[in-house]
């Protein structure tokens, strides 16, 4: 039985001790006529019992007194108790007395036992406690220390008394650079800076104050300050404080977690770069852009209302001050016009699956492609650009496809493509009839192609072709086909290299054409021209042999005249006639029956004149200065006659007296497309009064008529020795300063 007293105070005991007699006697008298008076003791043993174990010895004592007056006072007065009569009643008494007594003793020595067994219980429980609890002080110990030791963060506590830190975790030596054994001892001074030591002392002092004054949200802050490494650089850091209270509710200490800020920083800034950098793209990107809510009704899309737009959405759609309206207040009209937009939009919306279209919208007159998501329910984005341009342009051009394919169908022409990268050959429905194929016969492919052609061609055109796609130039190459009957057709192909970025040569686009007709018509023209040439050259021929007659029948007749003016003037025909007929021989050994090569033709014409003058031919040069010029014949024959006119003059009248001399003759084109015809010698000179204006001899005259004929001007230059005749004239429409063609 497990005794214990019910009370916090003595008095409780001796109360306890007067109700449990009072509770006797007040049973003795209710059941007194029942037993007697001789039974009180019955109920007076039990209020001493309880009394005695349950309220302490002093409580027992109280009872056991307090029962023995009850029980004298109720059974007789205290002197007739000594009677001798009344002597059994005395030894009732003495024995109650003496029971409680010992009923005392026992439950004295009772409580005395189990306060001594409570005790040593209560004292190894407390043992065990205190075992318990320094084992978990230990183990958190050691588990905070694990943590402070290998956090990256640093674990620090700073007692505000001493003004230093008391624990700074190794955290310190990677964040900072000190030991921590170096961070210990440090001030709030000696970490942070100015800027940072100011601010964290203010708020610190009105965290105390307001903590000590029951305010618990100043416990905890968190801050950002900057920290000195131990190199003299700064570190920022991210500081989370909490404010110790000692017993007597004053705030000696701080406990503390500082973190590294500098990758936050840098990836706050580039967060705020890239930031900006969007919202700079999405106010100058040159697509429109659109937030938008839709609306619905009964899950039908009915309207949407514009929440945001970019500058590009204005100058696109012409729309302004959009934003919070909507769509049908913005354009009347639109639901009716373009039903399908709203439910491409309201399908985005609630399915949230993106869609790209190209659409024309009749509300606006303009054509958009458009591609729009959703970033949650009920809202869409909208990115879109103005595609009207390129439509119309995609109209313009289908319509010129079109007409090509009209144009190529009607001039039976095919075309094909060419891809160098991929070898991959397109050729058109036209192209195999053309090759002499059944349509789709094969893989259309260059060696298909190759096959096609005649044997004798095969070379020729592979070379070209190649040529073409190692040079990327454009490709121009005819050919023939045999045709399944034996009948051969002539081809004509005409391709242009389309340039990758790189330059190269990708792909060749070309069209290919019969031209047998063609050939045909070219081979009959060739055969007719070569007969006109020939009868042309036997034209030339037989001029030339008939003038040839001429001067031979004027060499005749100069012979057998007895005058010598007579004979001279017999001779001056006779080489007149004679320059006309170098002229028609010169075309006629010509392969060119246009133009005559002037620089050989005036040295043939020299070396005759040379030798028709004897004796001259010994002391006067002449010297041909005339590039390789071609003249039609039209010129020829005038400048071929003043050059016969004037070098004959020089050599009949410029070196008399058997004096030698140089004659030059030049003709070099001028400005303004003009030719310079220029004849002079280092002779005796013409006379004073010489006027070519107004010609004296019939040589004189003739230069002078043949200068008009050519349309030129005459000019005597008096200049330095001898004479010299100058005659310029205009250039041919198509002068070559070369002979040939």
């Amino acid at each position: 039985m497990k005794l214990q007293r019910v009370y916090r105070h003595p008095l409780w005991g001796y109360a306890m001790a007067i109700m449990l007699v009072a509770v006797a006697v007040g049973l003795c008298a209710g059941l007194a006529g029942a037993m007697g008076t001789r039974h009180v003791y019955l109920f007076l043993f039990p209020a001493v019992i309880i009394a005695a174990l349950y309220g302490g010895l002093p409580a027992g004592l109280l009872a056991t007194v307090l029962s023995a007056g009850v029980a004298t006072w109720w059974i007789e007065p205290v002197g007739k108790l000594f009677a001798s009569r009344h002597s059994a009643d005395l030894l009732g008494l003495v024995a109650f007395i003496l029971n409680c007594a010992m009923i005392l003793g026992v439950c004295e020595a009772m409580r005395r036992a189990q306060a001594r067994t409570s005790r040593s219980e209560s004292e190894a429980a407390i043992a065990h406690e205190r075992t318990q609890s320094e084992a978990a002080l230990r183990k958190s110990e050691a588990e905070f220390r694990f943590l402070a030791e290998n956090t990256g963060d640093i674990l620090w506590l700073y007692d505000l008394q001493a003004d230093r830190f008391t624990y700074v975790s190794p955290a310190v030596n990677r964040l900072r650079g000190f030991s921590p054994e170096e961070a210990i001892g440090q001030t709030m001074k000696d970490v942070l800076t100015p800027e940072s030591l100011e601010r964290i002392r203010g708020r610190l002092s009105a965290r105390i104050s307001a903590l000590e004054a029951g305010d618990e949200s100043a416990r905890v802050q968190t801050d950002e300050v900057d920290q000195w490494r131990w190199d003299g650089s700064l570190v920022s850091m991210e500081v989370v404080t909490t404010l110790l209270l000692n017993e007597e509710g004053k705030v000696t200490r701080v406990i503390g977690v500082s973190r590294d800020m500098t990758e936050r920083k840098k990836a706050e800034a580039a967060l705020r770069e890239s930031e900006e950098r969007y919202r700079a793209l999405f106010e100058n990107m040159l697509n429109g852009f659109a937030y938008c809510r839709m609306l619905f009704d009964e899950g039908r899309p009915q309207d949407f209302i514009y929440l945001k737009v970019n500058k590009a959405f204005e100058s696109l759609t012409g729309l302004k001050e959009v934003l919070g309206k909507k769509v049908t207040e913005v354009i009347p009209g639109i639901r009716e016009s373009d039903p399908e937009l709203f439910e491409i939009y309201g399908r985005v919306a609630l399915g949230g699956r993106p869609e790209r279209l190209e659409i024309f919208v009749k509300a606006l007159g303009e054509w958009f492609s458009i591609s729009v998501y959703s970033p949650q329910r009920e809202y869409f984005v909208v990115v879109f650009d103005g595609i009207t341009e390129r439509k119309r342009a995609e109209s313009a051009l289908f319509s010129t496809i079109e007409r090509l394919r009209l144009a190529l169908g009607a001039a039976e022409a095919g075309t094909w493509e060419w891809d160098l990268k991929t070898d991959k050959n397109i050729w058109s429905e036209e192209l195999w009839k053309l090759y002499g194929l059944e349509p789709h016969s094969c893989e259309p492919s260059y060696e298909a192609w190759l096959r096609t052609v005649h044997p004798e061609d095969r070379a020729t055109v592979s070379q070209l072709v190649g040529e073409a796609v190692h040079s990327g130039t454009e490709l121009d190459v005819e050919w023939r086909v045999r045709d399944p009957n034996g009948s051969e057709r002539w081809l004509m192909s005409r391709a242009r290299p389309m340039h990758d970025f790189d330059a190269r040569a990708p792909r060749f686009v070309g069209i290919v054409m019969d031209i047998t007709a063609r050939k045909l018509t070219e081979g009959k023209l060739r055969n007719s021209l070569e007969e006109k040439v020939a009868l042309l050259k036997e034209v030339h021929h037989r001029v030339k042999n008939n003038l040839q007659i001429v001067a031979s029948l004027l060499d005749l007749q100069s012979n057998r005249v007895r005058g010598r003016d007579a004979s001279e003037v017999l001779q001056d025909t006779r080489n007149r006639v004679h320059s006309i007929g170098l002229l028609h021989e010169a075309l006629y050994q010509s392969g060119n029956l246009a133009r005559v090569n002037f620089a050989a033709y005036v040295d043939e014409l020299c070396r005759q004149l040379l030798g028709a003058f004897g004796s001259a031919a010994t002391r006067v040069k002449v010297e041909n200065r005339i590039a390789s010029i071609g003249l039609p014949l039209e010129q020829s024959v005038p400048c071929g006659l003043i050059i016969n006119e004037l070098v004959s003059n020089s050599l009949k009248h410029g070196f008399p007296d058997a004096r030698t001399g140089l004659v030059t003759i030049e003709l070099y084109p001028a400005d303004n497309k003009m030719l310079v015809l220029r004849v002079r010698d280092n002779g005796v000179g013409l006379a004073a009064n010489s006027d070519v204006s107004q010609p004296s001899t019939l040589g004189l005259q003739l230069v002078s008529n043949l200068a008009g004929q050519l349309r030129g001007q005459l000019i005597l230059d008096r200049e330095g020795a001898g004479a010299s005749f100058k005659i310029v004239f205009p250039a041919p429409p198509d002068f070559l300063p070369s002979g040939e063609i």
